[in-house]
């Protein structure tokens, strides 16, 4: 995260109903926010930024169902889409089942999905269930951070770097 700009943000409320997992920040437009925006925690990945006013941000957290973000294995390198449950939790999709993931194996962030910067930790696998039938491996991850504790948060207020979409020749 060396040489990132970011802004700090106070967490002043979160939803009330359950429906949906959010987080209301007290920085706003004022303070350069806009939606789309990464926000972290010293523990790790929080979520984006989904809605702004003046002075006040909604972050949708990283656990809500529907939430994605792009993710690999730190150990053996094995990506896959990290989303949210609607019953609580995350779940690493997408990923080979012949692929070399365990429990305990920390889960970053790619950088790939043009919100969250390369290398941030997501969480760790709880478990990998390899049964039935299908491509893909079933992976569970408990995050890092948590989200019912949190009080400040930091907003990456530059996109990652991407790669210029026409090839100058």
């Amino acid at each position: 995260m060396l040489g990132l700009n970011a802004v700090a943000a106070n967490v002043i409320g979160s939803d009330a109903t359950g429906l949906s997992h959010t987080l209301i920040l007290a920085s706003g437009e004022s303070n350069g926010l806009r939606p789309g925006m990464a926000v972290l925690s010293n523990q790790g990945v929080v979520g984006k930024i989904i809605a702004v006013s003046p002075h006040a941000s909604r972050v949708l957290l990283i656990d809500d169902h529907n939430s994605a973000l792009d993710g690999f294995d730190q150990r053996s390198r094995a990506r896959g889409i990290v989303a949210g449950l609607v019953d609580d939790g995350l779940i690493l999709k997408y990923t080979d089942r012949s692929e070399d993931v365990r429990a305990g194996d920390p889960i970053v962030t790619s950088g790939l999905d043009g919100i969250f910067p390369r290398g941030l930790l997501v969480g760790t696998i709880k478990s990998v269930h390899r049964e039935g039938p299908g491509l893909f491996v079933n992976i569970s991850i408990a995050p890092a951070v948590e989200f019912r504790g949190l009080e400040q948060v930091l907003i990456v207020t530059q996109p990652p770097p991407h790669i210029e979409e026409q090839v100058k020749g």
